[in-house]
This record gives C-alpha cells, structure tokens and sequence, in this order.
C-alpha cells in the first residue's frame, strides 16, 4: 500500500522539512552539510541518517511515448512530454491517474519495464 503524509502531519509528529541539496556528511561529527535554495550553505546534525536519492522514470525514446515540442529538458519525468494513455509509476499523483484511466473503462494495458 503506497501512503503519503503531508507536511502538517509530518510537522504533527515533529519532523522538520528541510529542502536543499546536500554537499558533504560529516559522519564523526554526525551532521550534513547542505546548500539551500537561496544558495546559503548550512549544517544540520542527526542520529540517523537516511539518503533519500530520488528517481526518475525512464521512457523510452519510441515513437508514440513522447511528445517532443512540449519535453521539458530540465525535467525528464515531465508528465506534460507524455501523450493521453502513457503513464509512469512512481509517485501517488502517477497512481491516480492510472485509477482515472481504469474507472473510465480502459480495459487492457501495457508494462514496460519492471522496475516495480
């Protein structure tokens, strides 16, 4: 089951959100070392630490699977560069649309790939 916890319910529980990208970790010292988005570089200490990379899903370059004039380049999962029907499967928002698509009747589909 995929499940989401928003940035409140994160805060509820005591999480605080960072967002930067992280520069160096100074594993005796137990901190991360990381730039904002402004630029500024900042540390932050922690007793454990998770490195939480992030992906992008491939499509491949197959007629029909990508809409070149409206691909994004700076972003190689832009939805917006896939036609109507071609989806990916990797976020809460692709899961969505794949249930819109299947409630309003799609019978049949494709996988390609099996990265799941």
């Amino acid at each position: 089951k995929l499940s989401y916890w928003s940035e409140a319910q994160l805060k509820e529980q005591g999480v605080d959100l960072v967002y930067g990208r992280g520069t160096a970790i100074h594993r005796e010292a137990k901190e991360v070392e990381f730039t904002d988005a402004a630029g500024k570089s900042a540390r932050l200490s922690y007793d454990a630490l998770v490195l939480a990379t992030g992906s992008f899903c491939f499509v491949p370059p197959t007629p029909g699977m990508t809409l070149p004039d409206k691909r994004n380049l700076q972003w190689p999962d832009d939805p917006a560069s896939r036609p109507e029907g071609v989806f990916v499967y990797r976020t809460i928002e692709d899961l969505d649309s794949l249930i819109a698509v299947a409630g309003r009747g799609a019978k049949k589909a494709a996988v390609i790939g099996g990265g799941l």
